[in-house]
């Protein structure tokens, strides 16, 4: 039995060396396997972050997307106002060409004005109303004061 019990303590000491090793490679792979579930617990930490940052620039991309469109509405608008005012002007613009045209049209009749005085007659009047309530007389000798009625500027005050 000396024998059994010896080989069955060499058997033991085996058994038990290699149970070390097996407890050391386990202990080595409880190590791996806790720094692998640290390292997936800090990228799932990373993925939410990734995540919330995510949803954030979406929003952001939204506002700007909504503000972009704003701006181009106000564009087109003011695009339309000035392309209005544009037309405004070129109109005024011509207006004034014509006024401008007509006063310096270099005709001496271009300041004659019709007869609005209801009096009957039809003869162009040079003599004319300023706009300020001041008769303008032209120095033309149209009028002919046959009447004698003191009413035009021919008028002779001479007291012969």
């Amino acid at each position: 039995m000396d024998l059994l019990l010896i080989d069955s303590k060499v058997v033991s000491a085996e058994k038990a060396k290699e149970l070390e090793e097996t407890n050391e490679a386990l202990k080595q792979e409880i190590k791996r396997l806790e720094r692998a579930q640290s390292e997936s617990e800090r990228l799932e930490i990373e993925l939410t972050q990734k995540k919330l940052e995510c949803d954030r620039l979406n929003k952001e991309i939204a506002e700007q997307k909504s503000q972009s469109k704003s701006l181009a509405n106000q564009l087109s608008d003011s695009s339309t106002k000035n392309s209005q005012l544009t037309e405004e002007v070129t109109s005024l613009q011509s207006k004034l060409k014509q006024l401008e045209k007509g006063d310096d049209g270099g005709d001496d009749d271009a300041d004659d004005h019709v007869d609005d005085d209801d009096d009957g007659d039809d003869h162009v009047d040079d003599d004319y109303d300023d706009g300020d309530n001041n008769v303008v007389y032209d120095d033309d000798d149209d009028h002919v004061d046959d009447d004698n009625d003191d009413d035009h500027h021919h008028v002779d005050d001479d007291d012969d």
